[in-house]
């Protein structure tokens, strides 16, 4: 009787998104939410492939403005190309006059997924009608409020997290030096918002960030800074090392190594100290005798972290206290396993300094954790009292991080070639709530 009804409600969405050409999906939005909790997912399933259909986008962003704004948002987060040409206007409309960020951001993010026409020129419309917000400094450390603090309150975010989302999709989609130069502009991306904004126009960034950084004060000369440094080798949301970087780039940030300022110069280093090629090795090495110190001690600690073997000696004399870097660099370089073979000298710097500093026992927690990972072994030391500090067998990262480590490479493989997608985990019984959370956390996988 239960599988009669559920199929019979299935049948009824069915037919009347036939008859009224799935229109208006903000109707069959709330008759989904308002259906028994097992006959949902079906329901989900059937109103999601209305959603998908190009020619529904005008019902799916009218829907946007209904109460049920979450769910409505995922059923735009479904649509599919190509919707160019009349079909795309929806979106287009939504861009210039939507000032909810949230749904602005679903909708610049299909904008730019699709690559509707037109899609960088209305978002470069939006931006120069919204309102400027200019800083001129920064407040010192206790003399006052963090201005961005006080910008954020004033505004609730609004209006600044509306520009960082359109300015980040407008670069998604053009990055010209004009378009690149005229965010730079705004205080909104480049003080208020993270470097890494541009680093996918990096090129355009570096050049416009320089002579901002060369001529400004405040926050303006603070976020071009940023600018350069996240300028190279930024993937995702974090830095990485990398040895791809376009010619053009590395002459660009290379060139800033030999400004007047050291600021700039500093920057510059943190951009090309991720860069692994021969070339740019020899480069760093040259630095070691940068008459400022911050450049050379920057890459010294660059050499030894990405080839510790080649500077063993060195950081050997340092765990001693004796070398060129501190003594808490080099233990921390040496507490994940980098520089293998060292393990009878490192535990020999354990026992004297248990001896030497029998109540500071952070030292020799890290000189124990560099044998366990280097080689498994557990060499247990005098901690400052029976259970402080763990050993590091006893903490749950370090005991899973093999078994986590083969687990997490496999998965990643099949995610790359799709095979392993995630299922949306809900339980017949979810509530509204739970289910919207679900759904919007797994819009682009099966149901």
């Amino acid at each position: 009787m239960m599988l009669r009804s559920f199929r019979n409600t299935t049948l009824l969405l069915l037919a009347a998104l036939a008859r009224a050409g799935a229109s208006p999906i903000s109707d069959n939005i709330e008759r989904v939410l308002s259906s028994p909790p097992n006959e949902r997912r079906e329901s989900w399933r059937t109103l999601r492939c209305a959603c998908r259909q190009p020619e529904n986008l005008d019902d799916v962003v009218g829907a946007l403005s209904g109460k049920n704004k979450d769910a409505a948002m995922a059923c735009l987060m479904a649509v599919k190309g190509p919707v160019n040409g009349p079909i795309g206007k929806p979106l287009l409309r939504l861009v210039a006059k939507e000032d909810d960020a949230k749904i602005l951001k679903t909708a610049l993010q299909k904008l730019v997924e699709l690559k509707v026409d037109g899609a960088a020129e209305a978002i470069l419309r939006r931006i120069k009608k919204e309102r400027r917000i200019k800083i001129q400094d920064t407040p010192k450390f206790g003399k006052g409020p963090d201005p961005r603090a006080l910008l954020w309150q004033a505004t609730k975010g609004r209006h600044i997290e509306r520009v960082q989302v359109l300015g980040r999709s407008l670069l998604g989609l053009d990055c010209s030096a004009t378009t690149v130069d005229l965010l730079l502009d705004r205080d909104e991306l480049l003080c208020l918002g993270p470097g890494s904004t541009f680093a996918r126009c990096a090129l355009p960034a570096v050049n416009g960030a320089a002579g901002i950084a060369s001529r400004e004060v405040g926050l303006r000369r603070t976020g071009a800074l940023e600018v350069i440094r996240y300028s190279t080798c930024f993937s995702g949301e974090s830095w990485q090392p990398c040895s791809d970087i376009s010619d053009e780039l590395y002459s660009a940030v290379k060139k800033l190594l030999s400004s007047t300022d050291p600021d700039i110069r500093m920057a510059a280093y943190e951009a090309i100290s991720r860069i692994r090629t021969p070339e740019n090795k020899t480069l760093i090495r040259s630095l070691l005798a940068d008459p400022d110190q911050r450049i050379s001690k920057a890459a010294y600690r660059t050499l030894t972290l990405e080839y510790p073997e080649e500077y063993r000696d060195d950081i050997l004399n340092s765990i001693w206290g004796r070398g060129p870097i501190k003594q808490l660099d080099a233990l921390y370089l040496i507490a994940r396993g980098r520089l293998p073979g060292i393990e009878e000298e490192l535990e020999r710097f354990i026992r004297e300094e248990e001896t030497n500093k029998p109540n500071d026992s952070s030292y020799r927690m890290l000189a124990a954790q560099g044998i366990w990972w280097s080689t498994g072994k557990k060499v247990e030391f005098k901690r400052f009292n029976n259970n402080y500090p763990s050993y590091p067998w006893e903490e749950k990262a370090s005991s899973d991080f093999y078994s986590h480590t083969v687990k997490f490479k496999s998965e990643l493989v099949d995610s790359i070639w799709g095979a392993a997608r995630c299922p949306l985990k809900m339980h017949w019984g979810s509530s509204q709530q739970e289910m919207l959370q679900a759904l919007k956390k797994n819009w682009n996988d099966s149901f």
